[in-house]
């Protein structure tokens, strides 16, 4: 249990990119010494006597400190009162006074507790550690969480090869990611799945503290590479109360891990791979922590450059290998302490992708991994976050504070033989956040909080019919060239309270009021207006809504939890861009909401070598916000209209059944379908939501043993299968097919050093996973990593 600007179009910036991505990576791996774990510091402590569990995340979180246990040795352990004045090592001690635990290992800032009898015998390496989670806004065992989450780990996304959130999806009963061009996917839980047009995406994307994708246009998520992560959450179901807009399917979390000011430390990592029939990968990642003031001040660096080499062959340019991609960026974390009570962290992260050509094949019969279009098609996308966090302990409580800006910008560019496209847009946000997570000292427990965020985009689009113009006697061949500027404005207040009747039965329910503001106006230029610029707006709308939900949690066991929850999330609403002569179309689009009823139970046997967590859930989604278009202009907007539901079935399996060996397995079963026909629109009743897949699962077996006092030796394989797919396009149906994927790697481990050997896509499956993109060939590679 672990606690605590638009870019550069095309070719200029690569040079820059390559240079700046050297430096970075170059300075995470440059530092100076200092001290070790800080444990000497006196610290104010106030940890009544309560259940472990309970008790040594709340020392943790009093401590500034980070510690793994294993969950099955705090299972019916109480600890004792800590109250005064006390040195860390000291209140530590006199905590675990009785409970046969003791620390273990402090090592890079983390300490490890373990069974006092059983430290360095076989009982001992059949401990568990259990990844801490923050889905409630308060640190919690994922096994603790009445909810369905999933968390992967640090050292298991390395494990898995993580770099990005196409390499994890797979592993999670009922997530789905739209796969394609580095930050052009999209993700869908439980089948909730947009019915296209310019509206919010229906699972949220939070970096840290801010959600990352746009109020509008969400067609794609920023993929954020995962190196120096401490998890990725991902929360099953409307998480309208604590997470917001946009979380009506779900959410998905990347934590970064933040500065230590007790322990110097560092990692760097190589990686060299080939693709079947395709170019090579190369990658350089580095992570340095340095404490400037001995458990006051740290310093965490992290810098990564990223080259994908291609395997689509463009056959109109004989360009071979086209689609590669270069990622670069890093971030900076600053911490500061300057009390037992205060921290304050600054943190900078900046991400900046180049495809300068894209990866869609052409999708007929025979063609395999080939494009033919002479005029390019290429997309850029940079990120850049500005986070600023403090957290005070109160005598009651713990207070928060997070204010973010971003900036993100991106710029696509796609062509066939007759139109060429071009969407460059740029959004600014500012959010902020102030929340107040309780001591959970009694049955009673509460979070409660406040959140604003201000979004401004300016999106740019232009149509290009190359000849058009001279035909039709125009000097220029652009027919539409609009420029579009959307404001968005949310404001919120959430609580959320959970009281223990017993041990054993806990009551939880939840509120979040918000209201949103969206405005919307543009000019258009081009042959379309006869070369005479219009001007549309500015339009506004306004929608409030209070979002509700309620979990009762009961515990048979300490090894098993069984829950019962009603939840409603929801998206929030735009305006449309007037069509003069369509007044039929509505001048706005009201919010879409689902409620979501769950039976859910996490479980663990044989003290913990087996552990089996379940869901059932019933989803009812109305008023859904549905993309049209005005046949007269052929203009898309958006509108409210149907029903639809999605039912299923979600299992996750771990198996230890002995030292070294895990097995793990993760199913799920989905119907998801209209309820209604609308005319003239793409829902007709029983026809499957789009994207929806019906059986998913994905299996893995890792076993790990020593070669010798300082070598071991960890094997691991997954397999993983997705049944097939309906979306549509340009009216029709069409079907994405089943397709599996096997992965397996093989790592070395001397002391600090680890050397893997990886084989991505085994078998060399080459379906489609989207509607012009193919999985990648195999991958074959090699990852050297060192760390100190």
């Amino acid at each position: 249990m672990t606690w605590p600007l638009r870019p550069a179009r095309k070719g200029a910036s690569m040079r820059i990119a390559k240079i700046r991505a050297v430096l970075i990576c170059g300075a995470a791996l440059i530092g100076l010494s200092a001290p070790a774990a800080a444990w000497a510091q006196a610290r104010a402590f106030d940890v009544p006597a309560q259940p472990a569990n309970r008790s040594i995340p709340e020392f943790a979180r009093q401590a500034g400190i980070e510690i793994v246990a294993p969950g099955r040795a705090l299972r019916g352990v109480t600890t004792t009162a800590i109250k005064g004045q006390y040195d860390t090592r000291t209140a530590l001690d006199r905590l675990l006074e009785g409970t046969g635990l003791a620390v273990v290992a402090d090592e890079n800032g983390k300490i490890t507790l373990a069974p006092a009898a059983a430290r360095g015998a076989e009982e001992a390496a059949l401990e568990y550690p259990e990844i801490l989670v923050t889905a409630t806004r308060r640190a919690v065992s994922v096994q603790e969480v009445p909810m369905a989450v999933t968390a992967i780990g640090e050292e298991q996304l390395e494990r898995m090869g993580a770099n990005g959130f196409a390499d994890f999806y797979r592993s999670v009963p009922g997530l789905l990611f739209s796969e394609g061009d580095r930050n052009a996917g999209g993700f869908t839980i439980r089948g909730i799945a947009s019915t296209g047009g310019d509206n919010q995406a229906t699972v949220a994307v939070y970096l840290d503290e801010l959600p990352t994708d746009d109020s509008r246009g969400a067609r794609s998520v920023m993929d954020i590479d995962l190196f120096d992560v401490s998890r990725v959450e991902i929360l099953r179901g409307p998480q309208g109360t604590l997470f917001g807009s946009g979380a009506m399917g779900g959410a998905v979390r990347v934590i970064t891990n933040k500065p230590d000011t007790g322990a110097f430390s560092g990692k760097g990592q190589a990686t060299l791979s080939t693709i079947h029939d395709g170019a090579e990968n190369y990658e350089l990642k580095g992570v340095l922590n340095v404490p400037l003031v001995a458990g006051r001040l740290a310093l965490r660096t992290t810098g990564y450059y990223i080259h994908d080499g291609g395997f689509v062959d463009n056959v109109a340019t004989g360009r071979k290998n086209a689609n590669e991609s270069r990622t670069y960026g890093g971030r900076a974390s600053l911490r500061f302490e300057p009390s037992e009570t205060l921290s304050l962290t600054a943190t900078a992260i900046l991400q900046d992708t180049d495809t300068p050509a894209l990866g869609a094949v052409d999708r007929t019969p025979g063609a395999g991994y080939t494009w033919s279009v002479a005029r390019p098609s290429y997309q850029n996308n940079r990120l850049q976050t500005y986070n600023f966090l403090g957290e005070l302990e109160l005598s009651f409580a713990q207070l928060m504070s997070s204010t973010t800006y971003a900036k993100k910008s991106g710029e696509m560019s796609a062509s066939n033989d007759i139109v060429i496209f071009n969407s460059p847009d740029e959004s600014e946000s500012f959010a902020q956040e102030f929340r107040l997570t309780s001591n959970k000292n009694g049955p009673f427990s509460w979070v409660a909080g406040a959140f604003y965020l201000k979004r401004k985009r300016e999106a740019f689009q232009t149509v290009i019919v190359p000849g058009f113009g001279e035909m039709l006697g125009f000097p220029t061949d652009t027919l539409i060239d609009a420029t579009i500027w959307l404001d968005d404005q949310e404001t919120a207040l959430y609580g959320e309270a959970t009281y223990e009747f017993s041990p054993s039965l806990a009551l939880t329910g939840g509120l979040r009021w918000f209201s949103n503001t969206a405005r919307y106006r543009d000019v258009q230029n081009g042959i379309a207006t006869g070369l005479i610029p219009v001007a549309n707006g500015p339009y506004s709308d306004t929608d409030r809504k209070v979002t509700p939900r309620l979990v009762l949690t009961y515990k048979p066991s300490s090894s098993a939890m069984i829950y019962a929850s009603a939840a409603q999330g929801y998206r929030i609403g735009g305006v449309n861009v007037p069509i003069p002569i369509a007044p039929e179309v509505p001048a706005a689009y009201e919010p879409d909401s689902l409620w979501n009823y769950e039976i859910g139970a996490k479980t663990e046997w044989f003290d913990q070598r087996l552990i089996v967590n379940a869901a059932l859930y019933y989803i009812d989604w109305t008023n859904i916000q549905i993309g049209l278009t005005e046949p007269m202009t052929e203009i898309g907007y958006m509108s409210n209209a149907g029903s639809a539901h999605s039912q299923g079935f979600e299992l996750e399996l771990t198996a230890r059944p002995t030292k070294g060996l895990e097995l793990a397995s993760a199913l799920s079963l989905n119907k998801a379908e209209f309820d209604e026909t609308i005319p003239d629109t793409e829902t007709i009743k029983g026809r499957r939501l789009p994207g929806q897949r019906k059986f998913t699962i994905s299996n893995s077996i890792a076993y790990e043993f020593d070669l010798s006092d300082t070598t071991a030796l960890s094997l691991r394989a997954e397999h993983q299968y997705l049944s097939d797919a309906e979306i549509i396009v340009g009216g029709e149906t069409v079907v994405l097919p089943a397709h599996h994927l096997v992965n397996a790697r093989a790592t070395l481990k001397r002391g600090p050093i680890n050397l893997t050997a990886f084989c991505q896509n085994l078998t060399n499956s080459s379906q489609f996973v989207s509607y012009s993109y193919r999985q990648k060939p195999r991958t074959i590679g090699l990852t050297l990593q060192g760390q100190f």
